[in-house]
């Protein structure tokens, strides 16, 4: 499971509302395209051997031949809009898998989605670890702010004993 609460305290969260973190980690972002160049076997891995063996028939039946010979090739930048428009009709005509390729080499993601394939957190959940973040933060500042105290009275403490002459009582900590 992700660290949340980590990713909360790390960017400085814990002064906002749940509702703003939810949204910075949820938010899309522009779009993200993968340039790089995919063969039949690329394909096989994201959709599977039937599904790219019909995406192959499709091609040649309407009219993207063309494009068979790069795929067993050197490979096919997916991303490319030529490339993006034969996806989306191939899957407008019922094609397997065209969507899903479509879709993975030309997508928006959120803040989320780029640190794990974990599902987004709902706003309930971000409430839930945003308290303890807030509760974890306070923690590690009243630690901190101890020891400074402590640190201070040791100090004074130490000054004082090496003030002492030996007369009257010992100094108290």
């Amino acid at each position: 499971m992700f660290d949340l609460q980590g990713l909360i305290i790390a960017r400085g969260w814990t002064t906002q509302t749940s509702q703003f973190v939810h949204d910075a980690l949820t938010a899309k972002s522009p779009i993200v395209v993968d340039a790089a160049k995919y063969s039949w076997s690329g394909i096989a891995d994201v959709v599977g051997e039937a599904a790219t063996e019909q995406i192959r028939i499709a091609l040649e039946a309407n009219g993207l031949g063309w494009a068979v010979p790069q795929l067993g090739g050197a490979g096919l930048v997916l991303s490319d809009a030529r490339v993006q428009s034969a996806l989306t009709a191939l899957a407008a005509g019922g094609v397997p898998g065209c969507d899903t390729l479509k879709n993975r080499v030309v997508q928006q993601r959120s803040l989320w989605n780029s640190l794990t394939p974990d599902d987004e957190p709902s706003l309930e959940t971000v409430a839930t670890v945003l308290g303890g973040a807030v509760v974890a933060v306070a923690k590690t500042s009243a630690i901190a702010a101890g020891k400074t105290a402590m640190r201070t009275r040791w100090s004074e403490f130490e000054a004082a004993v090496s003030a002492w002459s030996g007369a009257g009582e010992a100094p108290a900590y």
